[in-house]
């Protein structure tokens, strides 16, 4: 009988491989060369209206954006994903590109914007959560957090959890998700008590949601930038992209949904 982690294993698997393939296709029926960004996925709204822009005014250029947690875009890089730009939530990632011999572009190491953890709960009823310590209650059945495995959340929420001597109870209580953004919706739509999230993420449904606890993470939550070349060229319209994304404009549209700059 296949366990319940083996299947988890070949539905995430499946998950990278169909994004994978979906993104060839796009690439196979335009006959016009497209700049695909890959995003971590609670980059996803300001993204929208930067590229938004970024076509209005550039009409040449196409953005294919693809979207989820970085470990998934990870694997969708090493298993052949035409990407050529990656911003991660998680600095880590780039560097296992590294390690596979996945070239890029070190030169355009760039950390670009920052975010804060935070703990949510629905605004459909009156949790009191004053201190990570108030979730030992026992009115507090089920929450939510991203898979450390899975998505950088996930790993900045175990961090500050151990830290803080209290991942062991939070696990015994957790729903471990796939991404941020699914955690938010938990949270949102009430079928868990509690949740940690980015700040960011918080702040776009911020009328389903109240923000109990600001989390000062052990590591930074910073999102670093990279060009990857394609066939060992770096796409010059990526690169133009690329330098858009720095931009004054750029700049307003981070900080309006929450991000702090750095760059």
């Amino acid at each position: 009988m296949v366990g319940k982690k083996n299947i988890l294993k070949y539905m995430i698997l499946f998950s990278i491989f169909s994004s994978c393939f979906e993104i060839n296709l796009e690439i196979a029926n335009d006959k016009n060369e497209n700049i695909i960004v890959s995003i971590a996925s609670s980059l996803s709204i300001p993204f929208q209206e930067l590229i938004q822009n970024y076509e209005s005014e550039f009409s040449q250029s196409k953005i294919i954006l693809n979207s989820g947690a970085s470990n998934t875009l990870f694997y969708q890089i090493k298993y052949g994903a035409p990407v050529s730009i990656l911003i991660s939530a998680d600095q880590n990632i780039i560097k296992k590109l590294t390690q596979i011999n996945i070239k890029i572009d070190s030169n355009s190491w760039k950390e670009l914007v920052k975010n804060e953890l935070v703990l949510i709960t629905p605004t459909t009823r009156e949790i009191q959560i004053n201190s990570l310590n108030d979730l030992k209650s026992e009115n507090i059945k089920r929450i939510a957090y991203g898979n450390p495995n899975l998505a950088p959340v996930g790993s900045y929420t175990k961090e500050i959890l151990i830290a803080n001597d209290i991942w062991t109870l939070v696990e015994s209580k957790g729903i471990p998700t796939q991404t941020a953004k699914q955690c938010l919706d938990y949270v949102s739509r009430g079928e868990v008590d509690a949740g940690f999230v980015f700040l960011t993420d918080a702040l776009s449904v911020i009328n389903d949601v109240k923000i109990k606890l600001n989390l000062p993470t052990v590591s930074s939550i910073i999102y670093t930038g990279i060009l990857i070349p394609q066939k060992n060229v770096i796409n010059e319209k990526a690169k133009h992209f690329f330098s858009y994304m720095q931009s004054l404009i750029s700049q307003e549209i981070f900080r309006k949904y929450g991000f702090q700059i750095i760059y």
